[in-house]
């Protein structure tokens, strides 16, 4: 992850925001796949490698979005998004254990999967509604 995001404005610059953040969503989806299904360790560490690879880029998009809003601020939407991260990170890990104890880790990483992947989609269609 931390080498991705060394070269995220290179690759936002060379595709666009919104090519970044559905198929970062899409190859962090994938990771969350091999660490679910596959059997082996490698692929497993696989896995763990493309949900950063993924991941990486997406909240610098989603930061560099919400300080260019039109409607709102900048500091005021950059503000908003820092509220929210930091509501995610003191949250998800909570949500993720209740998840797993009422269900199972597994469903609880899927689930976590799936909401990144419904993130990117969301992205995708924001974005096109803007245009048109």
């Amino acid at each position: 992850m931390a080498v991705m995001r060394l070269f995220g404005d290179k690759i936002v610059s060379r595709f666009s925001s919104k090519m970044v953040v559905v198929t970062g969503s899409i190859i962090a989806f994938a990771g969350y796949s091999c660490i679910l299904f596959a059997p082996w360790m490698s692929v497993t560490l696989l896995g763990f490698v493309l949900i950063g690879i993924g991941a990486s880029n997406i909240v610098p998009v989603f930061f560099s979005a919400a300080g260019s809003m039109k409607e709102v601020s900048s500091s005021s939407a950059v503000s908003i998004m820092s509220t929210i991260g930091y509501a995610g990170q003191l949250a998800g890990p909570a949500l993720l254990g209740l998840l797993a104890q009422q269900f199972t880790l597994p469903i609880a990483l899927f689930v976590t999967g799936s909401m990144l992947l419904a993130a990117g989609f969301s992205y995708l269609m924001s974005e096109d509604k803007k245009r048109g």
